[in-house]
């Protein structure tokens, strides 16, 4: 402080106000923060993306983006206990394509991976998404991330118009007022928003349906995208190209059978705006592949591996991994790390892995040995 050309100092009292007053502040802004946390619900999305904070920086050969698709097709633990490679899936269900950048911002904080897969269909679907399921997906999202200017920044450019952003900002001004008594042990485990998810962002499912197997191979035809899909697609790849990411852009297999709830809709041209999407990509330089070229080398049964038209059954996930795997490995190399003891914890991971995976495959062979089913069978667009 200047007074009458003269500098004078603050006295000691008034600094340790100055620090004081600071600290204050810091603690309030940790406490608010750890409760806004633990007032999070504490279901599998919120696991998957707390357990990629959990996992040691840079230790990711491979990491997936996506949608349910990502979490229900790629196994990282399968890919582990096979070849000693580490992946997660860094994903949630229903995702709009609006956040996909910020998830490969909120992955370089931590992880730098050899390699990126990103399931494209969100930039396919994402028009389909009405207002209610945009929000839900994007709910996934920022009720998982960290507080941080890449969160604040996916919900302004990701929230339909005319919606509050103020409840997405600090959602304890939503789960406070959900919250009936104290809250529950598996939310005080994420109260930190980061804990271990031996499961690596995978998800298993007891459920089975016979689809149909619709040929949409041969279908060579291309329907563009939507406008606002295609300029998120390629602001997403402007993102992978600033950031020197390897990225592997994939079409999961799924059934392109018709059904009610298509309307007037005809489904197989999903397959046409693929295929304009494989134009876009390339034309970026990054690697592309769409699933539903390859059902025979996939070894997909429509009667077995499916539980609903849009996704796979852990048999069907077991067959698209092992594909996927092989068509890395022709162009990509990994350290085997099964035996280094600074990833012991996958070994680990695995063998509590395997014995629900082996339980999955019991239940979903009784539903086929017990029940009866039919091809009609409903999805959702994640």
């Amino acid at each position: 402080m200047t007074q009458g050309g003269t500098t004078i100092k603050p006295k000691p009292k008034a600094w340790m106000n100055i620090i004081k007053a600071a600290a204050f502040i810091l603690i309030g802004a940790l406490l608010f923060t750890w409760i806004s946390y633990m007032m999070r619900p504490a279901g599998d999305e919120r696991k998957n993306v707390v357990g990629f904070y959990a996992e040691p920086d840079d230790t990711l050969d491979i990491v997936a983006l996506g949608t349910s698709t990502t979490v229900m097709y790629w196994m990282p633990l399968k890919v582990w206990n096979e070849y000693g490679i580490t992946s997660y899936n860094f994903a949630t269900n229903n995702t709009p394509p609006q956040v996909m950048k910020y998830y490969v911002t909120e992955m370089l904080k931590t992880q730098h991976p050899d390699l990126l897969l990103v399931d494209l269909r969100p930039f396919q679907y994402g028009p389909q998404l009405n207002t209610e399921e945009r929000i839900v997906g994007l709910r996934y999202s920022s009720d998982s991330f960290n507080y941080s200017w890449n969160r604040h920044d996916m919900i302004n450019n990701s929230l339909p118009e005319g919606e509050n952003p103020w409840p997405y900002y600090f959602d304890i001004a939503l789960y406070h007022n959900d919250a009936e008594g104290l809250p529950t042990p598996e939310q005080v485990q994420l109260s930190l928003n980061n804990s271990h998810n031996y499961m690596k962002g995978f998800l298993f499912k007891e459920e089975h349906s016979v689809v149909e197997r619709v040929e949409v191979g041969e279908i060579t035809e291309k329907l563009a995208i939507d406008g606002e899909m295609e300029a998120l697609l390629e602001e997403f790849m402007d993102t992978c190209e600033q950031n020197g990411l390897d990225v592997l852009f994939f079409v999961p297999p799924y059934s392109m059978m018709p059904h009610e709830d298509d309307g007037d809709y005809d489904i197989t041209d999903d397959q046409r705006m693929h295929n304009y999407m494989e134009d876009l990509v390339r034309a970026r330089g990054f690697d592309y592949i769409n699933c539903n070229n390859y059902y025979d080398e996939i070894g997909l049964d429509f009667e077995i591996d499916f539980y609903n038209r849009s996704h796979v059954n852990i048999f069907g996930a077991e067959k698209f991994t092992d594909f996927m795997t092989s068509y890395i490995l022709q162009n990509h190399q990994f350290t085997d790390k099964r035996s280094d003891p600074a990833y012991a914890r996958w070994n680990e991971d695995y063998a509590q892995y395997a014995p629900q995976a082996q339980d999955t495959k019991e239940v979903i062979q009784w539903i086929i040995e017990n029940e009866d089913h039919v091809t009609e069978n409903p999805d959702g667009s994640g």
